[in-house]
């Protein structure tokens, strides 16, 4: 293995690493909904230590999403408050507030293109080889005759925002289903898994993007 892979390797497992503290001692707090769309409940968006990122105090470490006019394939996030230690470093509040409103709109832009296997807004919500596998997904899908339903509890940490770049780790509970393509009826059981997996963001003309995502194994 090269350096530089080391290097790539010792970061993402770093993140991972402080998503796992950040979530061991955060006590988080979220309700899935079951509704017959698909349904993404967000807990909050708090930040964990990293060297490289300004130390603030944690009053404004969950933002709040205010109801907004959605297809109505896709229910409202909604960030559930968590307490954060006072002795915590966070991400500056307004950047994690900022991060964490895009990586939820991520998700809902991401549920519905997934149901309706239409692609046309996930280039508002992602890019690069992200969206280009998510564009490949939908054509498979589609190809398959299936959809999928997404029912989703995020319970992520905005662990740092440098420049246009950002990271979220998010220990998720994902629920989804295989329905038929065009309806909501089931294919298959929810998968019930419990993920840990580190986003990548970029910020492109004032609008922040997920660019990558690395699980943990």
């Amino acid at each position: 293995m090269g350096v530089a892979a080391l290097g790539i390797f010792v970061v993402v497992g770093a993140l991972l690493g402080v998503g796992l503290w950040a979530n061991a001692n955060l006590r988080a707090r979220g309700t899935a909904l079951a509704t017959a769309t698909p349904v993404i409940v967000a807990a909050a968006a708090t930040a964990t230590p990293q060297p490289v990122v300004a130390t603030v105090t944690p009053a404004a470490v969950s933002p709040t999403v205010a109801p907004t006019a959605m297809p109505t394939a896709v229910a409202t996030v909604t960030p559930v408050a968590t307490e954060v230690p006072t002795a915590l470093p966070t991400v500056e509040p307004t950047l994690a507030a900022e991060v964490g409103q895009a990586y939820e709109n991520f998700w809902r832009v991401r549920s519905q293109a997934l149901l309706e296997l239409d692609p046309t807004h996930l280039p508002e919500v992602m890019d690069g080889d992200y969206l280009a596998m998510v564009t490949d997904r939908i054509e498979q899908l589609r190809a398959d005759g299936q959809a999928i339903k997404t029912h989703v509890l995020l319970n992520y940490s905005v662990v740092q925002v440098v420049d246009d770049s950002a990271s979220v780790v998010d220990n998720l509970e994902d629920d989804r289903v295989y329905v038929r393509a065009g309806t909501e009826d089931p294919i298959s059981e929810p998968t019930s898994d419990k993920l840990l997996v580190l986003y990548k963001l970029r910020k492109s003309v004032g609008t922040w993007k997920v660019i990558d995502s690395v699980r943990s194994q």
